[in-house]
This record gives structure tokens, sequence and C-alpha cells, in this order.
């Protein structure tokens, strides 16, 4: 089983600063003038490396009524032990507390970005931990980076009481594999348990086991609502309860660490001021724990510690995405006014974003979708942003009005959170065995979103062995010989330039014989190649003794194989031909012990495009239709461009949106004479049918025209409705007003057909864009009217 990953401010005038803990939130007084606002991180930590942090500034921070405390110490990182500020109710009902991590604690900060967050802090063991993890289900039961505080304290009680929730990057794929454990013990005893006496560890909560204190928040499959946190599952809070001797010097331990090896991080989080002798309230339980019948936010003791959040720091999102404003490098982050509770003036008809970083961050985030948005409904269209890096950010939103001009002008500082690296190890596989003595080769895939970041990888081979990895082209590799048979944790840790980590492992089993059935370490690839070049299929495998290797090819889409003679090394080169194509083949590798088939590679044979239907000759009167078909073979199938030459075949230009089989085309007088031919192109050539001849006739019973195009008025202003005329009259006094149809063209493109009244055609263009266009109109003639020759005129558009 393998373990897998996953401010400037700039100043506005007539707004209303709000200070609020976790963040600064501005407010303009003015929907129609400039308006800032800055979102916090929503949650913040700070380890025992700031000014001022101590041991004992942390114990007490946890004291309540009734309790004293004094010898404080602590053994563990300063980076793993620290305050928590929370302004996300979703997250724990206490706005502050403390926090100690198996990591670092500034890995906690959401959202959830990874599934294998893991901050390897190169600590020791705990023997306290060590015993009760002895007799678990654990894979390797030893502890890690432990993290421990410990005090003395005199209760004026014989009860003591706090309250904690623990969470965990180990949800829930390793429950019963990888118990991350945490205990605190009261005088010797531990009182962080579940109903029952069993210590909380994720096998005691979790989805299937006391599920009623489990809180899901896995990154890979997120719940409706995820909570705003990195751990992948949280306990509800929970109360520890402990006898105690009243009037007595008491001892009191908090601890936690890494189970089996240093990866994946688990913290506990304990509210302030709640270490005392008065029976406390759990704020999300849905159980009345102080016996005073009221239940979580009803309770007064909910009440007094948690604040709403900011506007716009809510970390409550909905089906995986995080809420406006919050979010990962390298990932869409939702941008939306209507999240800081503002509104653009009411002229206001689109919108255009941009985001660039400030104090310090570097770079501009890509906007989706790009451009202006309209405003629908009075509500300002809400766009995304994915950004190179972490750092602080802001968004800009500027309003249109139907002018043209500026309406309104918007500004948000927030923060975009580092994404660790995601590490995938693809070799050696959960399970796979080796001999004692044998190279064991490790090939890992590691990502990250940040377009910025810099990576290192580090493998643990398990036995004591550690060594940096050669990372490159996004895998991480490196070999090991184990000289000692056993069980071992092989485990890939990744960090960025940040600090940031994830991880990945393996269990593998080192095995004193000397025989291993074959196990595929590399399958084959499909492949894709131009008929006549060469496809090279590549595979490998495991075993003791090395197996060898015989390839087999199918003919029937994988149903059965047959060998391929000679074929019997790690590399297959075939030299495609049209038939090949879809053949599928795959390596068979066997020794004494027994074999292994490979999956199955298919091979695409490309061929360049045959003509299979060639255009013909048309004959048409003026304002007829004349529809020219071609067709063609290929792989993969061609695409279609009809061309059209007005100098005997001499060149020929594209037509444009003539991308089908069929090509219509409305006869014009001028058309006559022109040749068209279809040019089928696919990846690895084209080919052009012949031309074929229009010839146009002009019925001797029909009255010559003329056209004249004007417009309402040139240059026009940026988002000003433009309205163009086309007036046809006869040629011949006496024979009537012409009737029938326009044919207009915008910038080469065809409009919809304008039908005629007294002799006029009209087309409405809002909006057009900044520059020069250019306008036809082509009267294609009627039964009695002859069509008259294509008319043009430039428009240019202007801010108004």
């Amino acid at each position: 089983m393998q373990r897998r990953p996953q401010s400037r401010h700039r100043m506005i005038a007539k707004m209303v600063i709000v200070a609020m803990v976790g963040g600064v939130v501005a407010l303009s007084t003015n929907s129609a003038s400039a308006a800032t606002a800055t979102v916090g991180d929503g949650l913040t930590t700070t380890d025992l490396n700031a000014v001022g942090m101590t041991p004992s500034s942390l114990a007490s921070a946890l004291v309540g009524n009734g309790v004293t405390v004094s010898n404080v110490t602590y053994s563990g990182s300063n980076a793993q032990a620290g305050t928590i500020h929370v302004v996300d109710p979703a997250v724990v009902s206490f706005n502050d507390g403390i926090i100690l991590s198996s990591g670092n604690i500034a890995d906690i900060v959401g959202p959830n970005k990874s599934d294998g967050t893991t901050g390897d802090m190169a600590g020791p063991d705990d023997a306290d931990l060590n015993a009760l993890i002895a007799d678990t289900q654990t894979v390797n039961p030893v502890t890690f980076d432990r993290a421990s505080l410990e005090f003395d304290f005199v209760p004026t009680a014989n009860h003591v009481y706090f309250t904690y929730t623990f969470g965990s990057d180990e949800y829930l794929e390793w429950v019963n594999l990888f118990n991350d454990v945490f205990a605190f013990y009261v005088n010797g005893q531990n009182c962080a348990i579940v109903p029952g006496g069993a210590p909380v560890t994720i096998d005691t909560i979790n989805s299937s086991v006391n599920a009623n204190l489990f809180r899901d928040n896995a990154f890979s499959s997120p719940p409706a609502n995820p909570i705003n946190i990195e751990s992948d599952g949280l306990s509800v809070e929970m109360i520890c309860s402990a006898a105690v001797n009243a009037g007595q010097v008491n001892h009191m331990k908090l601890a936690i660490a890494d189970t089996s090896d240093q990866i994946l991080d688990s913290v506990v989080m304990i509210k302030a001021d709640s270490f005392g002798t008065v029976k406390p309230e759990s704020c999300n339980d849905g159980v009345d724990n102080n016996d005073d019948t009221l239940i979580d936010d009803g309770d007064p003791i909910c009440q007094g510690t948690t604040t709403p959040p900011p506007a716009g720091s809510s970390g409550i999102g909905s089906s995986g995405n995080p809420p406006a404003f919050t979010g990962n490098e390298g990932t869409p982050i939702g941008l939306d006014v209507e999240a800081l509770g503002w509104s653009l003036s009411s002229d206001t008809l689109n919108t255009t974003w941009t985001v660039t970083g400030i104090n310090g961050t570097t770079g501009t985030c890509e906007i989706s979708p790009a451009g202006p948005q309209a405003v629908v409904g009075g509500s300002v269209a809400p766009v995304s942003a994915v950004c190179p890096n972490e750092g602080e950010y802001v968004a800009h939103v500027f309003g249109w009005d139907v002018e043209g001009k500026g309406s309104d002008d918007k500004d948000v500082d927030f923060f975009v959170h580092n994404a660790p690296p995601a590490v995938a190890i693809d070799a050696p596989s959960s399970s796979e065995q080796f001999a004692v003595g044998a190279a064991v080769g490790l090939s890992a895939t590691v990502t990250d979103p940040g377009a910025n970041d810099s990576l290192t990888c580090e493998i643990n081979w398990g036995d004591g062995a550690t060594e940096s990895g050669a990372l490159a082209d996004g895998a991480c590799t490196g070999s090991h010989t184990y000289t000692a048979a056993g069980t071992q944790v092989l485990s890939v840790t990744a960090t960025d330039d940040a600090g940031d980590s994830a991880a990945d492992a393996v269990v593998v089993e080192v095995i004193a014989e000397t025989t291993i059935a074959p196990v595929v370490t590399s399958d084959p690839a499909d492949q894709t190649v131009t008929a006549g070049e060469t496809a090279t299929f590549t595979a490998s495998a495991s075993g003791q003794p090395a197996p060898s290797v015989q390839w087999q090819v199918s003919t029937d889409g994988g149903a059965t194989f047959s060998d391929l003679a000679g074929q019997d090394s790690g590399t297959l080169g075939v030299v495609a031909a049209a038939g090949d194509d879809g053949r599928r083949y795959r390596a068979v590798f066997t020794n004494a012990v027994g074999s292994v088939s490979t999956s199955a590679a298919a091979l695409t044979v490309n061929v360049a495009p045959v003509v299979t239907t060639q255009p013909v000759n048309r004959t048409v009167s003026v304002g007829q239709m004349a529809s020219f078909t071609a067709s063609a073979s290929g792989q993969p199938a061609p695409s279609v461009q009809w061309q059209v030459s007005t100098d005997g075949g001499a060149t020929f230009s594209d037509l444009a949106g003539q991308d089908s089989g069929t090509l219509g085309v409305v006869a014009a007088l001028a058309d006559n004479g022109r040749q068209y031919r279809a040019v089928f192109t696919n990846a690895v050539g084209s080919v052009s049918t012949t031309p074929a001849t229009l010839t146009v006739t002009v019925p001797s019973t029909l009255t010559a025209t003329k056209t004249k195009l004007t417009s309402s008025g040139s240059p026009s202003g940026l988002g000003v409705p433009v309205v163009f005329i086309a007036q046809v009259t006869s040629l011949v006094s006496g024979r009537g007003t012409p009737t029938g149809k326009v044919v207009f063209k915008v910038d080469g493109v065809t409009q919809p057909s304008a039908g005629m009244l007294n002799g006029y055609a009209f087309l409405i263009r809002w909006p057009l864009s900044l520059g020069s266009h250019t306008i036809t109109a082509t009267y294609t003639g009627s039964s009695k009217f002859a069509a008259s020759p294509t008319v043009s005129l430039v428009q240019k558009v202007i801010r108004g």
C-alpha cells in the first residue's frame, strides 16, 4: 500500500477602516468611489521562535479558573509549538489556543493543500508515547519528531478539565497502519481518550469508528463544505477530564509525535483559558457536556470564546472550492466583490480584473475568463485568478459605464498560500519483495503547483539510511542495497523553497531468499507515429533471478496475444505501416519462480490525407446558391479549409468559416470564373483537391442595380451602437424598387442576411471594439433585379 500526497495598502479617500484580528477590512462609504479591503489569512500561528514566545507563555495561555502553573519545560523543535489564532468558527469554536505538531505548526494554515503535508523535524522519540502504541497495529511502533510541553500545577478542586481538537494528514488512508500518537498525561494517566478508554488516534476516531466524533476534510475527495485547515480530518472538540489532588502539586505532560516514520503531520489544538476546575462545554459535538441543558452555540461558554470572521474570510467552501479571495498558488482563486459586501455603481455595464503581487511578492496572476465581463442584474461577474507564487496580492476590479468610461474602482488585498509539492512513488510498489544484497531502485514523481517554486527531495530507506534524491524533470530517483531482512517503510519527502513538504511511502519486504517472482517496474507506453516511422516500446521488471522478456502483439484489441519472434529485450521497435494501427503490444517477464505481463500499449499509425471526392464545376444564375463538395481520408481524420482564386488559379486564399465538407456560394456577378478548392490537413501533411470553376449567368430579363453603403456615423464611440444602411437602386428608371436580401460582413465575418424595405437593408452592431473595422454589403439579386457588386466602408471606433 502506498501513502499518497497529495500589504501593501493603497490609500483611497472616503474610507472607513475597521481593524479586526487576523486582517483589516476597509469598506467604501460611497459605492461610486474607489474602495479597498484586506482579506486576512483566516488562521495564523506563532511558534517559539517569535520574540516573547516561551514555553511558560504557552502554559499560561491555557490556564483558566482554579489552576496555577510552574516549572514549565518543553522538548522539541521551536517550530513545533506555539499559539494559534482562528477567525473561522467552522475550524474550532475558539479564537485562541496553543498548538503542538509532529511537524511545523505553520503548515496547518488552510485551506487543505495536500494529503501528504510533512514537516520532518529530525526529532527524537518519546518513551511514554512509544509505550502507548507498543501493542497497536502500527507498522513500526516507534515515535519520531516528538513535541512535549510539561509543567506542574496546583488546582483548587479535585478535578481539572480542558478542551482540545486533534487533526491529522494521516486521515483516512493510513488508519490502522501509521498511527501518529499524542497524549495528555495528568499525573501519569492519559486523559485524551474516547468513550471506552482507548487513546484518541486516527484509529479510534475516523469515518468508521466513533464517526460522531470525526470531521472529514479530505484533500483528494473533499466534503461538501471543506474546513479551512490543512488536516485531512479533525475530531470534534474533545474534553480532557482528570482527577487530581486539590491544593497539591500535580504534573501535566502534553505530547505528540509521528509514528513509524517522520512523514505526514498531526496536530493538537488546545483552547486558551480552558485548563481549569470548571466543567466546560464542547461547542461542536451536539452534546450537553457541562450539564446546564445548553448545547454547543447555545451555551454562553461557546458564545464567549469566538467572534464572527471578517468579511470575505470565511473558510467554509463548497464542493472542494474555497471561498472568495482564499486559495493556493497554482490553483484558481475565486474573486467575488459580493463576498465583501461591495456593489458597483448602477451604470456599470462590465468589469475587468487585475491581480498583482505586492509587499515583496512579484508577478501577476492569470485571470479567467479574461477581458471585460458583463454586469447582469446588478451582479458583478465573479472570475478566478491563478497566481504563480505564495504571498500578498492586490486584486483590482474596475467598472465601465455605457459611455465606455470608468464607473467604479475597488481593491482587495489578500494572501495566497504556498502549496506543498505532490509526491507519488512510482517504483517500487507497495508489498514488493527484494532480496538482501540486491540493489533497489526508487523513482517518484514530484510536482508543485507554484510556477516559481524550486524543489528538493529526500529518500528515507527505512533502515536508518537517508539520502538526497536526484531530482530532474519531475522525477526523484535513488538506489539502495538492504543488508538485513525485514519490513521497511520506504518514504520520499519533497520540499519547496517555502519550506513546505509532502511525502509518500511504501512498505516493502526485504527477504533472505534468493528467488523472487518477477514484478513489473515499468509498463510500455502508448505510441503514435507516422507510417514508415519506428515506434519504440520499453518495459522492465525486477525479480530474482533476473527475468527474461518476450514481447507479444494483439491484432484484435487485446483479446489474444501472440509471441513476436526474436523480440526478447527490454525495448521493442516496430516499423509502422497503416495496417498496424490499433495493434497492442505487451512484454511478458519470466523467471524460475513465475511470470508476469505488463499492461498492453496501443500503437496509433498516422497517415497523410488522400482526396476521395473532388469538387465539380458549377453553373448558376445570379443570386442562386452553388454547392461544392469534397472529402478525404487520413489518420487522424483531416480538417478541411476551402479556398478561392480570383485570378484563374494562380493564387488561392482561405475562405473564413468554410471548414466543412460542403461549400455554399450565393452567386454574384463578381464571382463569375472564380475557382474553389478544398485543402485537407492532419498531423502528417496536407493535400488539395483539383479546383472547380463557378460560372455565373445573368438572365437577360434582370434589371441591373447598384448598392450604396453608409453608417450612422464614423468615428463612433466605444460601446455605442452603430447602424449600417445599404441602399439598392435600379440602374434603369421605371423598373421599380429592388427587393430581396443584402449580405453584410464585418471584418470578413458574414452576418445574418438582412431583408429589404423600400430598397433599404440595415445592420445594427454593438459593441464594436476599438480600432478600424471593414464593413461590406452585397445585394444578391431577385427574380427581377440582378445582383450588384459588393461595396464597403471603414468604420472607426474610438473611446467616447
